[in-house]
């Protein structure tokens, strides 16, 4: 039936089957309802500089891999994005149009239509005859038809692939808003057990400072009363920093440095740097980036991200350490040089409690996600498979700093790069 391959073409592009099935079938379909000798797709590469042969159909005589952007047949058309009809006398002639296209050696017929629709140019169908071909008016029009539905597959898979990047967005955001939930529940949990701990924890310290009083000064019992004494501090010390980060309101918000604050927390790891032979490299903004913070809370974050890196690298290694202005935000970005974080688990490193570290407890980078939350601020992470990671830290300029913005920019002062 003449009306076959638009109803074949219709079937196939609502089909659940990959694009280069979808692809290899449609030019099947074109080859066998046209008689075409060569039914060959080429798409656009993903660099954007060419196009390249995707599928074909029929001989594989003059199947050409590659185009440049502007070489043969398939450069004009692309140009001028209308379809391309020509003749050869020559069967094993390659030029047209001072154009050479060895496409056109083995075939007389030829005609080549543009892959396009109003917003984007996919590629060209490159359709070869051994002879002469005429088309009726009404095959012509099943033609052109049939060659809108190809573009109709393609603009389809563009859609679905949006589609499925979209969805995988939600599901990351699905993820971040359950991540939060078990924060708030761990945070509920840990406030409890803080209250119903820390109060015998500090009897148990009355009592241990009761005992010393009693004993005299020479007793072998007072240096281990004086140790009790001295882990019950402890204790009591980790009981309210275990929960610090768990806080709706950070106690201390003022502006800060973010160069001055990520350069304290990188000092802490002066010495485990050092043993572990990795280079610390810092390129930080010039001049102040304030940022509207609890600095032992960022420190807090910060160490973690540091900490994180270092274990990354094992024995030798940079640490790289930058900071930049962009718009708004100041952005702290802290990257290793290490093996990269493994792509299976790179959706779960913000959960509470997941880890690959035989002793870790998983709440690392939880507490650090919170804690850049809580300052409103965006945390992310670019994974590179053995050449490291590197997490950026988005955080907002505090009101003096985003004023004297505006002002720079009001008054015609440079232009501010784009947020990420």
């Amino acid at each position: 039936m003449p009306y076959d391959i638009v109803r074949n073409m219709a079937v196939l592009g609502t089909s659940g089957t990959r694009l280069d099935v979808k692809l290899r079938e449609a030019v099947g379909l074109l080859k066998e309802a046209f008689a075409f000798d060569q039914c060959a797709l080429y798409l656009r590469t993903e660099e954007g500089r060419g196009f390249a042969l995707e599928v074909y159909s029929g001989e594989k005589t003059g199947c050409t891999r590659v185009y440049d952007e502007d070489s043969g047949v398939v450069g004009f058309v692309r140009k001028n994005g209308r379809v391309v009809e020509l003749y050869k006398r020559d069967q094993e002639a390659t030029a047209w149009k001072g154009r050479v296209d060895p496409g056109l050696r083995g075939y007389r017929h030829v005609r080549v239509f543009p892959l396009m629709d109003h917003n984007r140019f996919y590629g060209v169908l490159y359709l070869k005859s051994r002879s002469k071909m005429t088309l009726k008016p009404n095959r012509m029009d099943l033609l052109r038809i049939a060659v809108i539905q190809i573009v109709s597959i393609l603009k389809f898979d563009e859609i679905v692939q949006d589609y499925k990047k979209a969805n995988d967005e939600l599901e990351g955001v699905r993820d971040k808003l359950l991540s939060a939930e078990k924060l708030m529940a761990l945070g509920d949990m840990a406030a409890s057990l803080a209250h119903e701990v820390k109060n015998p924890l500090v009897s148990v310290g009355g009592f241990a400072q009761l005992v010393k009083r009693h004993l005299k000064k020479d007793s072998p019992a007072v240096p281990y009363v004086d140790q009790m004494i001295k882990e019950i501090k402890r204790l009591e010390k980790i009981v309210t920093g275990s929960i610090s980060y768990l806080r709706e309101d950070l106690e201390s918000r003022e502006p800060g440095d973010l160069n001055e604050i990520l350069d304290d927390a990188v000092a802490l790891f002066t010495d485990e740097c050092r043993d572990h032979g990795i280079s610390v490299v810092k390129d930080f903004h010039k001049g102040a980036l304030l940022v509207l913070a609890d600095s032992e809370q960022l420190k807090i974050a910060f160490d973690n991200l540091i900490a994180n890196a270092i274990q990354s690298m094992g024995k030798g290694g940079v640490l790289t350490l930058s900071t930049l202005k962009q718009q708004d935000w100041a952005v702290a970005e802290i990257s290793d040089s290490g093996i990269g974080i493994d792509p299976r688990n790179l959706g779960s490193i913000f959960s509470p409690f997941f880890t690959t570290k035989k002793n870790g407890t998983g709440l690392g980078l939880p507490i650090t996600n919170s804690i850049i939350m809580r300052h409103k601020g965006i945390i992310r992470v670019a994974n590179n498979i053995g050449a490291g990671a590197t997490f950026k830290v988005k955080l907002p300029c505090s009101d003096r700093e985003k004023g004297a913005a505006r002002t720079r920019r009001t008054q015609g002062g440079g232009t501010l790069p784009g947020a990420y």
